[in-house]
């Protein structure tokens, strides 16, 4: 019986089979031999020259001589389909360089290079953006993790590996620098319909991240978003300015409170009798009133941390932000508050704790009442495309007050996260 040897590797080549198979192997029955090697809680997926193999194929119709194998390793609870695909690394990679791939690429969220998905440095992500303003690298970018379970692998390995909190809660890093990098590439534009192109963008670091239900029906989807950042260079020298607007004010006290947004406006705490954020144009920001409603349906109210969606002119037919959101006006005043380079794309405080004060205010649901809930500092800003579909400008702003606050039996005030409920996407396949 004529036989082959297969020299199977990882795709950081190191051998993990060489074994002589018949002709009439299967490519399936090597997996099965690759599988016994590895344990019982990855699958095997195999390629030659860059090329999936397909299981059901005969080893004699593969090969005719001995050849070398590429082995991707798979969690097997992984459960989405088109959001993931194995990738050899290049291992003259260098930031620039473009990769060309087939159409079935142009949903891809994760590139596996090698092992496991949550051992770091076997994966990339992939990210692709609606509001760059062309193909120019961007330092801030919002990820959306791979969608359908409650913790995917993957987003289990991003998140741990870099920071540490509550997997049900907005999550930030205290100090994004010391995080560990995870590459990043880019979906470019590309002259080939028949063709997807990533651009290798280089490392970035995960500044936070945290879990949003896709869908109102039950079961929902939740996908997780990250925020991450790639350059030191943003930090900006602390400056404070020479207005007695910015910051505490004497005479008011964490949790106090006023019968409305009038009486608020009226003794100049918070200016605008309407508008979520008070400040000065091409200045800085002094106040914000969070709300949580239906026009705010973006906004997520974590207490200590706060996912603030810009002013835009709401629609009169739904009442909801449909309109496009502008950096300029009160937004600026609000991105100029973060310790950062002012940037149209976005950005992220090198040190976040030197940004510019921020008193936040919030609205009882059930009541006009208005309750001071102390200091806070804007991390970072960033474009979306909000539930509405309209772009909007996201600002994650986070409590640095020294007094404290009991959030207990607070939901007139503030919603509590909910435990999120999530559907499994079953007999998902890979391509």
């Amino acid at each position: 019986m004529e036989m082959i040897e297969l020299h199977c590797k990882n795709l950081r080549g190191r051998t993990i089979v060489k074994k002589k198979f018949s002709k009439e192997n299967t490519i399936g029955d090597v997996t099965k031999v690759i599988a016994e090697n590895i344990g019982p809680n990855c699958q095997p997926v195999l390629f030659h020259e860059n090329k999936p193999l397909i299981p059901e194929s005969k080893v004699g119709d593969c090969f005719k001589s001995d050849a070398v194998l590429e082995v991707g390793l798979l969690a097997k609870n992984t459960i989405v389909t088109d959001q993931v695909h194995f990738l050899p690394l290049p291992a003259d990679l260098r930031v620039g360089d473009t990769l060309s791939l087939s159409l079935k690429y142009s949903k891809t969220k994760i590139f596996l290079h090698d092992t496991i998905p949550n051992f770091r440095g076997s994966y990339s992500i992939a990210w692709s953006s609606l509001y760059a303003r062309n193909d120019m690298k961007i330092d801030t970018i919002l990820f959306h993790g791979v969608t359908g379970e409650e913790k995917p692998e993957f987003n289990v390995s991003l998140s741990t590996e870099n920071i540490a909190g509550d997997s049900n809660k907005v999550v930030v890093a205290n100090d994004w620098s010391l995080s560990p990098g995870i590459r990043v590439f880019r979906k470019i534009s590309s002259q080939s319909p028949q063709i997807v192109r990533y651009r290798y963008d280089g490392i970035y670091k995960v500044v936070a991240y945290w879990p949003e239900v896709l869908k109102n029906d039950e079961p929902s989807l939740v996908e997780w978003r990250y925020l991450l950042t790639a350059s030191a260079a943003l930090h900006r020298p602390p400056e404070i300015p020479e207005d007695d607007k910015i910051g505490e004010i004497n005479g008011i006290s964490v949790g106090d409170t006023w019968i409305n947004r009038n009486e608020l406006s009226q003794q100049k705490f918070h200016t605008p009798p309407q508008q979520g954020i008070s400040g000065k144009k091409n200045f800085y920001a002094y106040s914000i009133v969070v709300k949580q409603s239906s026009k705010y349906e973006d906004n997520i109210d974590d207490r200590d941390v706060i996912i603030y969606t810009g002013q835009s002119v709401m629609s009169k037919t739904d009442d909801k932000q449909n309109n496009e959101q502008a950096l300029k006006d009160s937004n600026k005043a609000l991105a100029k508050s973060c310790n950062a380079v002012f940037n149209e794309d976005g950005a992220v405080a090198f040190n976040w704790r030197d940004g510019i004060s921020l008193r936040v205010f919030r609205k009882a649901k059930s009541t006009r009442r208005v309750r001071y809930d102390g200091i806070y500092k804007v991390y970072g800003y960033w474009p979306e495309q909000g539930r509405s579909g309209s772009k909007i400008w996201q600002f994650l702003i986070v409590r640095d007050d020294k007094s404290r606050i009991k959030w207990l039996n607070d939901d007139e005030y503030t919603h509590s996260y909910k435990v999120i409920k999530v559907c499994t996407v079953k007999n998902a396949q890979f391509t």
